[in-house]
């Protein structure tokens, strides 16, 4: 369950900032899964790259407030994060000041969506795989 509410942090995050997406995956067992973006999609300036470092903590930031889990970034999430948005700040200082600042919009963001969070985690156990179409279409379902 808890990659499930990781991996479904990241695709309600994806779809409220409009960051696109081509699917989210789990592995048969569970334990493991990603969500595929879209190629070269990734922010050009500060600005953009607040909704997507929010997106990308989202997944952490999700498994903290559903499941209780410690609030660690690390793995993937971050390596990718520092490939994509510190190279847009002049110094580590502030590319860390502003990752912690987009940490805490992420756990805030989770604590606000996690109704949606949980609904996409249960149709995702379910079906190993869904595509942004299908993220979308359990909000409407659900009346979300």
């Amino acid at each position: 369950m808890n990659t499930a509410i990781h991996e479904s942090g990241h695709v309600v995050a994806n779809l409220h900032f409009g960051l696109r997406f081509e699917d989210v995956v789990l592995t048969d067992n569970g334990s493991g899964g990603e969500v595929n973006l879209w190629d070269n999609q990734g922010p050009k300036n500060v600005s953009e790259a607040e909704p997507y470092t929010i997106a990308l903590f989202s997944g952490y930031a999700a498994a903290h407030v559903i499941l209780g889990e410690e609030l660690v970034v690390e793995g993937g999430d971050w390596e990718y994060c520092r490939l994509r948005v510190l190279p847009l700040f002049r110094s580590g200082a502030r590319f860390d000041a502003f990752t912690d600042k987009m940490l805490k919009a992420a756990v805030k963001f989770a604590r606000n969506q996690s109704a949606k969070i949980q609904a996409v985690a249960n149709v995702l156990l379910d079906r190993k795989r869904l595509s942004e179409r299908d993220a979308k279409k359990i909000f409407v379902d659900r009346g979300l």
